[in-house]
């Protein structure tokens, strides 16, 4: 009876020790490393079971502030299998701190990044390195305390659209958007006066210079924000102006633009700082441009150099001219009738974007392709000379564009109606094909066995509509093409019965051609 007395006795106590927190091992080296809670999955989520003040200011790096190290923590570990980028929560308590290392924060572990705040609820991205073991510490305020029960969670981020520079969203004067940096990753770009350092992850946007005044603002946005603008490319990025606080805690920068350069706007926070923001883009617009349609094509003469942009062209619904689909473009017209068998149009040097030169003629109703140019030998930075040899007689008109559309630009345009033979070795020399003026169209072989050619001559471009009666005038066939691009259209007559047959082509606003052909052998 004695002994067992004495066991139950030993037992109360060994219960009020470890009500008391005084014998629980597994407490006591909650944030030592091999006793780290492991997440062995994403996303995770559980609740923060904190021990003692394991890792202190002396026995591991500093990471954010060591004001939190002497309070009550909770330790998680995570090795991912490969490269990504997470996003770290710890909520439920006030006054804590979130710090991200690589390795054992008590064995020489780096501090990779970390958030500390009073809110009740915090979050940070982290890029984390496949086959590294990185540490996630949960620390709160020691004093007075702050309890620690909470809940963490960590989940991989999928990136953002306008996560790096070179998916940056293309913006205009006068526009607005919003976003929230919350799962952006640090891009780390260039120091920008006093922005573009945030840790907490950014996004990008893309303007094109007006050759005005430009402001970017992110006033009425909900963090600490920063902002800061580049010119360059997305390699080799060179500060124009940043900003941190302009209207309170958030941030403006006003800058004088050059026409038709690209400027690239960094988003982010200070220090650490995530959240929603607002970018309202403003400014003077450039005056409309008076050549932006075919209708109203400025007029170059011969020997003349014309300064002109693309910047706020509308696109252009002209028929196809050659490979590819260009952005925005201007217009001119010209009479080459008192110039060489060899003429000229270019911007070579002259531009600073990448432009693409393309010569019709005929009018502005139905514009006949002559030819089109995007780069030329010895034309630095993406700029054209198109070498041509007219249709003398008919009006041409010419069409400056940006192969990137969203890159418009300022050129200066010259014509030289007398190009010399020593300037175009080894040039390719667009030539207008005089057939293509007359529209014909021609059927073969005929009669017809299992297939019949339809040859369009002239109607490159066009929409046209092609109906096979039979004798009964019943249609058989039938086929649409919303743009001709190729001069010979092929059908399968093989399922037709012997006899005659008409083909009818319909030329969207024009006349209509009626031609006859034979289906098997020939009529005796």
């Amino acid at each position: 009876m004695k002994k067992a007395y004495l066991l139950t006795s030993w037992a109360r106590c060994w219960a009020l020790l470890l009500a008391m927190g005084l014998a629980s091992s597994y407490q006591l080296n909650a944030t030592t490393c091999p006793n780290a809670t492991a997440i062995s999955s994403l996303p995770f989520s559980g609740a923060t079971s904190c021990g003692g003040d394991d890792i202190t200011s002396g026995n591991a790096s500093a990471c954010v502030s060591t004001l939190y190290y002497g309070g009550a923590e909770a330790l998680f570990t995570f090795t991912p299998a490969s490269s990504m980028s997470v996003l770290l929560t710890f909520s439920g308590q006030a006054w804590s701190q979130i710090s991200v290392y690589a390795g054992c924060p008590t064995s020489g572990g780096t501090c990779v990044t970390g958030i500390s705040s009073s809110a009740t609820s915090k979050s940070i991205s982290a890029s984390l390195t496949g086959g590294t073991e990185y540490y996630f510490l949960v620390d709160t305020w020691p004093s007075p305390p702050s309890p620690c029960p909470g809940t963490f969670s960590v989940e991989e981020l999928v990136p953002l659209a306008n996560d790096n520079c070179v998916d940056a969203t293309m913006i205009s004067v006068g526009d607005t958007d919003t976003g929230n940096t919350l799962t952006a990753t640090d891009n780390n770009p260039p120091t920008c006066n006093f922005a573009g350092d945030g840790t907490g992850g950014g996004v990008w946007y893309e303007v094109t210079g007006t050759g005005l005044d430009i402001t970017a603002s992110l006033c009425g946005s909900g963090f600490d924000t920063q902002i800061a603008v580049y010119t360059g490319s997305c390699a080799a990025l060179s500060c124009v102006d940043g900003n941190d606080d302009f209207c309170g805690l958030q941030s403006q920068v006003t800058w004088s633009s050059l026409a038709g350069v690209p400027y690239y706007i960094y988003i982010d926070g200070f220090g650490a700082a995530t959240g929603t923001y607002t970018i309202a883009i403003t400014g003077d617009l450039p005056p409309p441009i008076d050549n932006d349609d075919c209708s109203t094509a400025n007029t170059i003469t011969c020997g003349e150099t014309v300064t002109g942009s693309t910047i706020g062209a509308f696109p252009d619904a002209v028929r196809r001219c050659g490979p590819g689909t260009a952005g925005g473009g201007v217009w001119y017209t010209l009479n080459p009738n008192d110039g060489g068998f060899v003429q000229s149009l270019s911007t070579c040097g002259g531009a600073n974007f990448d432009t693409k030169i393309t010569i019709y003629y005929g009018d502005c109703n139905r514009l006949r392709c002559l030819g089109s140019q995007d780069n030329s030998p010895g034309c630095a930075n993406g700029t054209t000379e198109m070498l041509f040899t007219p249709f003398f007689g008919r009006t041409h008109y010419v069409l400056v564009q940006a192969v990137n559309p969203a890159q418009p630009g300022v050129f200066d345009l010259t014509y030289d109606c007398d190009a010399s033979a020593a300037r175009t070795a080894g040039s390719t020399i667009f030539a207008a094909d005089v057939e293509e003026s007359y529209e014909t169209v021609n059927l073969y072989p005929n009669p017809a066995q299992d297939v019949l050619n339809v040859e369009l001559k002239g109607f490159m471009g066009d929409r046209v509509v092609m109906r096979v009666h039979n004798s009964l005038g019943q249609v058989v066939m039938q086929r649409s093409i919303n743009q001709v691009e190729e001069q010979v259209e092929r059908f399968n007559t093989s399922q037709l019965q012997s006899g005659m047959y008409y083909l009818n082509v319909q030329v969207e606003g024009r006349e209509s051609f009626t031609e006859k052909f034979m289906v098997g052998s020939a009529r005796p």
